[in-house]
């Protein structure tokens, strides 16, 4: 079953559609029916694992969210990128 699926919510970033993303299932910390943030397509975006794009943050161009990273807007509006590490801690990285 695929966990998300692109809404028919877009804006544009510097000549790229960009479309919101909705859960279609219970993941991680993820509900089914929340929002996340914006991607280009869904190559950007991995549909295994608990790989996540939250809030309002955009993935777009060659950028693939994989298994195990979250990548959000923190911070003063700063993207960060977020990865797991093996031992459960994570590494915040821009």
């Amino acid at each position: 079953m695929k966990k998300y699926k692109l809404t028919k919510e877009c804006k544009e970033r510097f000549g790229r559609k960009l479309y919101r993303i909705k859960a279609l299932k219970n993941f991680n910390d993820v509900k089914k029916g929340e929002l996340g943030g914006f991607i280009e397509k869904i190559d950007n975006l991995s549909d295994r694992g608990d790989a996540w794009v939250y809030g309002d943050a955009e993935v777009y161009g060659e950028l693939k969210i994989k298994s195990g990273e979250y990548f959000g807007v923190q911070f003063k509006g700063e993207v960060i990128r977020k990865k797991k590490l093996k031992d459960g801690d994570y590494l915040l990285y821009k």
